[in-house]
């Protein structure tokens, strides 16, 4: 199956790229996809304990399944004043 990984702020500058197709195989979840991209991107590893994490719409964890097709946001945490 083939997600779509968009990548936001820090990370997009990271990556040096805003969105990446990534194949997994069926049944992947959101923690396996995030070890592929780590193997691709290694510098995007630095974000993982505060990695925000969306799959469609909805905020996912990390044993969320993903389904071909998927969209998936991945953003480092953001503050505002």
């Amino acid at each position: 199956m083939t997600v779509t990984v968009q990548f936001w702020a820090q990370c997009a500058r990271v990556a040096g790229r805003r969105e990446a197709r990534v194949d997994l195989p069926a049944g992947a979840t959101v923690a396996l996809l995030l070890k592929e991209v780590y193997a691709r991107w290694p510098e995007l590893s630095a974000f993982d304990k505060t990695l925000l994490v969306a799959v469609g719409l909805e905020w996912a964890n990390r044993g969320q399944a993903l389904k071909d097709g998927d969209g998936v946001m991945l953003a480092p945490p953001v503050a505002g004043g």
